[in-house]
């Protein structure tokens, strides 16, 4: 495959499994609320069934809330400096192009831009 697509973010298709993972907790919210079902809903599952599809211990595996709060904690946890480059689309998701202005700006990374073609998917044959 030469192009990527990268716009479905959080609205992309979900797997029957997902909606029905969903729908029990939205119940067990219904019947106490949402701070109890966060304490009662078990973790430890997730974390392996993640583990296994990565192959990673579960204690290497961290659970959040989104996309993008996935990605600023990663970015956060890296050092970086002047000799680094990160790479973006031209339609980069706004909180990622402010992550990444923040470490041009803090750290002195060089921004670069992934080629697209006309039609904005990523063009992966000519990075």
């Amino acid at each position: 495959m030469s192009n990527v697509a990268c716009n479905m973010a959080g609205a992309g298709p979900m797997s029957s499994a997902t909606i029905m993972a969903q729908r029990a907790i939205l119940e067990l919210e219904d019947r106490t609320d949402g701070y109890s079902a966060q304490n009662e809903t078990p973790l430890e599952p997730v974390r392996a069934a993640i583990g296994t599809l990565c192959g990673a211990p579960t204690d290497r595996i961290a659970l959040t809330t989104g996309g993008t709060d996935s990605l600023l904690r990663l970015l956060s946890s890296m050092r970086f400096g002047p000799d680094d480059v990160v790479l973006v689309s031209p339609s980069e998701f706004g909180t990622t192009a402010a992550a990444v202005a923040q470490l041009r700006d803090r750290c002195g990374i060089t921004v670069g831009m992934l080629p697209s073609d006309p039609t904005g998917l990523l063009d992966l044959g000519r990075v």
